[in-house]
């Protein structure tokens, strides 16, 4: 969950307390902490690797689950025709699991305005969000709760959040159409 990834983020990017950061000032790499939570120019960074740290575990068992199906005779017959690991991957790995590569682009196409199997854009930029950061970590779902809840525009927040269904589900179309013709 983005609450534990938060949690664990906090103790070890804090700026005056964190981990990192005083790893950092005893190894004289830095005089005070680094602001990775709180500097707006260090949000996205920040919230691009935490993501890919809280999602790679999932997306790992996918991929490692689509390796386990192909045969394993075709990597023994390249390596007996003289086949080295990078041509073995590029010519066996990677056409073994196009499907599972379209799967999860089709998922992360379709969870890339809002939830999804990794989780929501809106937990982390809500948990990550603070006073000194908000303008750069608001995004659409957000910006539409705080309309919604805050401040009471029910129906200005709902229709906020449909025009964002509707352009993820455009955004899912297409992603579909483009898979199909790869992989035929």
């Amino acid at each position: 969950s983005w609450v534990l990834v938060y949690g664990i983020s906090t103790a070890l990017l804090a700026q005056g307390s964190g981990a990192i950061n005083q790893l950092l000032v005893q190894l004289g790499i830095v005089k005070n902490g680094i602001p990775f939570l709180t500097d707006p120019k260090m949000f996205w960074g920040t919230s691009v690797v935490l993501s890919i740290w809280k999602s790679s575990g999932w997306w790992a068992i996918i991929f490692l689950a689509a390796i386990s199906g192909i045969d394993q005779t075709l990597y023994e017959a390249a390596s007996i025709d003289g086949a080295g690991r990078l041509k073995r991957i590029w010519y066996i790995t990677i056409p073994g699991i196009k499907g599972a590569i379209i799967t999860v682009l089709i998922l992360s196409i379709g969870s890339f305005l809002g939830g999804g199997m990794v989780g929501s854009n809106f937990e982390q930029s809500f948990l990550m969000g603070n006073t000194v950061n908000n303008a750069t970590a608001e995004i659409i779902q957000t910006y539409a709760f705080k309309m919604g809840m805050a401040q009471g525009r029910f129906s200005y927040a709902t229709a906020v959040d449909l025009v964002q269904s509707m352009i993820s589900i455009v955004l899912i179309l297409i992603s579909n159409k483009v898979a199909k013709k790869i992989t035929g």
